[in-house]
């Protein structure tokens, strides 16, 4: 797409360019291109442009970067020739860079010629859950621990002197302990073992006699 710089003069229809025309300070389009713009302007079409509007202060915020507003007069003082000195804006382009309207000829020269483009979509929806990963490998075993100290166990033995076929014994061991019964020869006898509560048990046989009880 040609473009020309202020020294143009002549727009399509032969007549004069007056001041506000040329006061657009970056540029504006030759002969061929001003009826495909002013179409646009005049149309309200968005290839080119996302709004048009009387004055700079018109425009409304730009919805994507790289669109292009188009202002119809200028607006403010111009104290240094062609610049934006002061409060000055001309009439013509502008491009929205994300969060103000600026006039840069090199991008609005793209995006007349090859026309806008859109803007970034929407996040698609999340992704199904990935496959789970393999299983990592067993890690070393670690070295064996001290031995611990061995456990005393408290034992308590009875003896029966006087031949009976109940036998009372208080052991003191605060628990139930096993019991294992011999009479005077070393034979083991068998008995109804009664434990009356964590310290004493009572032992009944068959026939009286005398003998050990060990208590473990």
């Amino acid at each position: 797409m040609p473009i020309i710089y202020r020294t143009a003069t002549k727009s399509r229809d032969s007549q004069s360019t007056d001041n506000s025309l040329n006061e657009q300070s970056d540029f504006y389009f030759t002969n061929d291109n001003v009826e495909r713009v002013e179409d646009n302007v005049n149309n309200g079409s968005d290839k080119y442009i996302d709004q048009t509007a009387i004055n700079y202060s018109s425009f409304h915020d730009g919805k994507f970067v790289g669109r292009l507003a188009y202002a119809e007069t200028s607006e403010g003082t111009a104290w240094l020739p062609f610049s934006f000195g002061g409060t000055y804006r001309p009439k013509g382009w502008y491009i929205w860079d994300g969060s103000s309207w600026v006039s840069d000829r090199r991008q609005i020269s793209q995006a007349l010629s090859s026309g806008t483009g859109g803007g970034t979509g929407t996040v698609g929806p999340q992704g199904p859950q990935g496959e789970q990963g393999i299983q990592g490998e067993q890690g070393i075993q670690g070295i064996q621990g001290e031995a611990g100290e061995d456990a005393v166990v408290e034992t308590y033995t009875h003896d029966q002197g006087i031949p009976s076929s109940l036998w009372t014994i208080d052991h003191d061991l605060d628990r139930h302990p096993s019991i294992t019964v011999v009479d005077s020869s070393g034979s083991t006898v068998n008995g109804e073992v009664i434990y009356t509560d964590s310290n004493s048990v009572t032992i009944e046989f068959n026939a009286a006699f005398s003998g050990l009880a060990y208590l473990n």
